[in-house]
């Protein structure tokens, strides 16, 4: 029997995600998840990652015109309808803890107990809604069958004790931003390890997020998501004949650098290969297809 995304985390193997954006509303959900199964046939991937798309105002204007997309929720059950298993994004900030209750209520009776919970934007704001921990707490209470994930900001100083914390409270993997540098994720993975034998914990799996690019525009897009692309990373895909095949080997190095450095702190990890945008598709498929041989060697 197919181990469960669930095992997959909790366990001592490999687990890899494909993280793809919801349709364009009204586009139409069985259809979406029938292009995406035809996309990944073949491919062995323990889960679909799919993320809560809002209408940002982080970095200045985005050079991609937002569309509202289709629920998480609704998109995550046609595709388990195709035979894959869904991860659902939550931003938790924006709701009150009783929408936040009937949401996750909601989505378990369509069969989503696998929640990755998503602060705000900004931390500077004020928000209506509960924290990441606040949010999984009334998770946590409300059912025992839901896996909690969480987001992992690998730049940020204070990361692994914010992934202790969270830890804390019921999140067992966390998914990092998207990475073109290898350097801040293993300072992360240096300083959560000591800080798990420190305190006497066990770590939990940290997902490699890789992404490919085809375009200057992709680029852009990446930088103003908040990605760090290194000043030789951006010269190397500036002067590539071909963007997509640059960003995968260029990805293929950074992750075998984690997993390298990884390996020798005996960290879980995980992949998640993200398309970004909608016409990467394919091209992000095919990039799992060559990371996922690569991290299975580790």
């Amino acid at each position: 029997m197919k181990e469960s995304f669930r095992e997959k985390v909790l366990g001592n193997g490999h687990a890899a995600l494909f993280e793809v954006v919801p349709p364009v509303k009204g586009r139409g959900l069985v259809q979406a998840s029938k292009e995406i199964a035809d996309i990944l046939e073949g491919i062995n991937v323990d889960a679909i990652n799919i993320p809560e798309i809002r209408n940002e105002s982080r970095n200045g204007p985005r050079n991609i015109a937002y569309m509202e997309k289709e629920d998480p929720v609704s998109y995550g059950s046609a595709l388990q309808s195709c035979g894959f298993e869904a991860v659902i994004n939550r931003c938790t900030v924006y709701e009150s803890p009783e929408e936040q209750r009937l949401w996750i209520g909601h989505a378990l009776k369509k069969g989503m107990g696998n929640i990755v919970a998503v602060g705000g934007e900004s931390g500077k704001k004020t928000y209506p809604g509960p924290s990441v921990t606040e949010f999984c707490d009334i998770a946590r209470h409300f059912s025992p069958e839901i896996l909690l994930g969480g987001i992992t900001i690998p730049t940020r100083l204070d990361e692994p004790e914010r992934l202790l914390k969270k830890s804390g409270h019921g999140i067992e993997f966390f998914v990092s931003q998207v990475l073109y540098e290898s350097r801040s994720f293993k300072n992360l993975l240096k300083d959560y390890h000591l800080l798990c034998k420190r305190k006497s914990t066990k770590a939990k799996r940290l997902f490699i997020s890789l992404a490919p690019v085809s375009s200057d525009k992709d680029i852009y897009f990446l930088k103003w998501l908040g990605v760090e692309i290194p000043h030789h990373a951006e010269q190397r895909l500036a002067a590539a004949h071909d963007k997509a095949r640059e960003s995968m080997e260029i990805c293929q190095e950074i992750l075998e650098d984690i997993l390298d450095f990884g390996s020798r702190l005996e960290m879980p990890l995980g992949i998640n290969v993200e398309h970004i945008m909608a016409y990467n598709t394919s091209l992000a498929a095919k990039m799992l297809r060559k990371l996922a041989a690569v991290y299975r060697q580790f």
